[in-house]
């Protein structure tokens, strides 16, 4: 149960107004909590904790409200009733050593060529739907296997194949990946590389749920030889979004990003980027000299 007080002076017909105004202020707080959790599927263990998130999301709240962009909006969602360290600690990758440079897979990009002025792979349909990686750092697994979706998708393949992102989670170590406390794309191709991809359906996803990497799979992942295959793969050259934009506009690429400050946003093009890469997304599309569009593993409730 949560409480709030409101003070009322009443002598004869008079009555403190403005604490009328408080408390029924602090009411509409507390109807907009409780929809919150109905609609994010909120709940928690003890009311000990239950108060401290709430206390969380006004605050969260009130910062949303008074730090919207002039080109994008921001919105309470299924994030905001985390402190910052407490979502970049569970949704976000940490502390994670960035692979070897190695620029012998750097694509050949021939600046002769014209490109669209814009790309839109989501409406094309080549790309999977938008996923959910939950509480588990594994955005990186998605954004590496989603990019071999929609390859198979640019080949033909329809629907959209979906192929299993918890198989990479939990059997990748090997190449250089931490499971849910995070990896890289690159490193999850050269596994791909060696052992073809199960299906979504045949090896499921579980980390979201569990918050744990899970023990690899190895006997169903030996029955899965007819399952996504990888033959070669290509880097962008680093500092280069030339070469960006001519691989995002032949299809859906693996990109890392800052996302430390994306866990409000909501719509429109966002600026507010840093520069300390720790999450992986899915470049989807551009609007050449204006932005890039990018598809996350957070879920549909979450961004445009």
């Amino acid at each position: 149960m949560l409480l709030f007080t409101a003070s009322m002076m009443m002598n004869g017909a008079k009555l403190d107004t403005g604490a009328m105004e408080n408390f029924e202020m602090g009411i509409e707080t507390l109807n907009s909590w409780n929809e919150w959790k109905i609609i994010n599927q909120k709940t928690y263990p003890s009311m000990t904790e239950e108060m401290y998130r709430f206390q969380v999301w006004v605050r969260n709240s009130k910062w949303i409200s008074e730090n919207q962009g002039e080109t994008y909006t921001l919105a309470v969602n299924l994030f905001t009733d985390l402190t910052p360290e407490e979502f970049r600690g569970t949704y976000l990758m940490n502390n994670v050593a960035l692979p070897e440079l190695d620029t012998s897979h750097d694509m050949v990009h021939d600046e002769s060529v014209t490109l669209p002025s814009s790309v839109n792979w989501v409406t094309a349909g080549k790309t999977i739907q938008v996923l959910n990686q939950g509480q588990c750092g594994s955005c990186w697994a998605f954004s590496a296997v989603e990019s071999l979706d929609s390859a198979y998708a640019m080949k033909g393949a329809s629907p959209v194949p979906n192929y299993s992102e918890q198989q990479v989670t939990s059997c990748s170590a090997a190449y250089g990946n931490y499971g849910c406390n995070g990896g890289w794309p690159v490193n999850a191709y050269k596994y791909i590389q060696k052992s073809p991809l199960c299906t979504n359906s045949q090896y499921p996803y579980t980390s979201g749920t569990t918050q744990l990497t899970g023990n690899c799979n190895a006997s169903l992942v030996s029955g899965c030889t007819n399952g996504g295959s990888l033959t070669t793969y290509a880097t962008v050259p680093t500092n280069n979004c030339g070469a960006l934009e001519a691989a995002v506009a032949a299809q859906p690429v693996s990109v890392c990003v800052d996302a430390s400050t994306w866990s409000s946003y909501s719509s429109g093009i966002f600026s507010n980027c840093g520069t300390q890469l720790d999450h992986c997304v899915l470049a989807v599309g551009y609007v050449e000299g204006q932005y890039w569009l990018v598809q996350n593993s957070w879920a549909t409730s979450w961004g445009q």
